[in-house]
């Protein structure tokens, strides 16, 4: 009885010891031990595309559109003017973009920047004659086409609250959080009249203006790897020009040509007022978790 005892318990001994996958003493294979019910947190997996925990940045060219316009005088004020009609078309430009931040799934705190420039071509058209009841006929002539390009440009910076979902290949996102822009623009006019005598170019000294701002942001991503994502993403960015970012008046513009001399209404045009709307198309690069 002594002997069954001891071979049994050898034959358990070997089956305990015996590694993963090796035949036990018995015939059976080995299945090693359990694994713990509760690995440690730095083993656990973040679902299918991982958790976003650390450092994250991205770098971008980025579009701009303002389907609203600025707030240019010839938009607010064409008749007054004394123009028959006006040209105020939208005003387009680009720049670059670049975030940095940190995450811990699935939230984010980052800081954006951006340089941002853009552009636009309004016109006013004046027939000789005045359009609104008590209009100066003075402002109105000499019949004339006016051509106009407004440029801007300058810096933001924002801090954002970003919120993200990941998957093996993709990650899509949304940002959002108050900022901080500063701007320049400056003006410059030509002048035809339609007899031939111009004034072209006429160079108004530029003005800049400081305005708090909100910034959202929607993103797309394409993993090419875990660390490294082409994205595609939509801005929208508010900031107000305030009501005085204006150019210089002059007295003392002339449209000459043929012999004549006709002076010309050369006021402090608006060349943007009150909110500003911006679109901000993007495409980049997107590094980290």
């Amino acid at each position: 009885m002594v002997k069954s005892f001891v071979l049994f318990a050898s034959t358990i001994a070997l089956a305990l010891c015996a590694p993963a996958g090796e035949v036990r003493a018995d015939g059976f294979p080995n299945a090693g031990p359990l694994p713990h019910p509760n690995p440690p947190p730095s083993t656990r997996q973040g679902g299918e595309g991982g958790e976003m925990n650390g450092f994250y940045g991205a770098l971008a060219l980025m579009g701009s559109l303002s389907p609203f316009g600025s707030g240019t005088e010839l938009s607010r004020n064409c008749t007054a003017l004394g123009a028959e009609s006006c040209g105020t078309p939208m005003p387009v430009g680009g720049g670059l973009a670049g975030t940095i931040g940190y995450a811990r799934d699935p939230f984010g705190l980052e800081v954006f920047l951006g340089v941002l420039g853009d552009f636009q071509r309004p016109s006013a058209h004046f027939d000789g004659s005045t359009h609104q009841a008590h209009g100066d006929p003075l402002l109105a002539a000499p019949a004339r086409n006016e051509s106009f390009i407004i440029v801007r440009g300058g810096a933001m910076v924002a801090a954002r609250v970003r919120l993200s979902k990941q998957w093996s290949r993709f990650r899509t996102s949304v940002a959002v959080g108050p900022g901080l822009a500063w701007r320049y623009m400056a003006l410059e006019r030509e002048v035809t009249t339609f007899d031939g005598a111009e004034d072209r170019p006429y160079f108004s000294r530029g003005t800049s203006y400081v305005s708090p701002a909100l910034s959202l942001e929607g993103q797309i991503q394409w993993r090419a790897t875990p660390t490294l994502a082409v994205y595609l993403g939509l801005g929208f960015w508010i900031e107000s020009a305030g009501n005085d970012t204006r150019s210089v008046a002059d007295t003392g513009r002339y449209a000459l040509g043929a012999g004549k001399a006709y002076p010309l209404n050369t006021p402090a045009y608006s060349m943007a007022y009150g909110l500003q709307f911006m679109l901000l198309p993007q495409i980049g690069l997107a590094f980290g978790p």
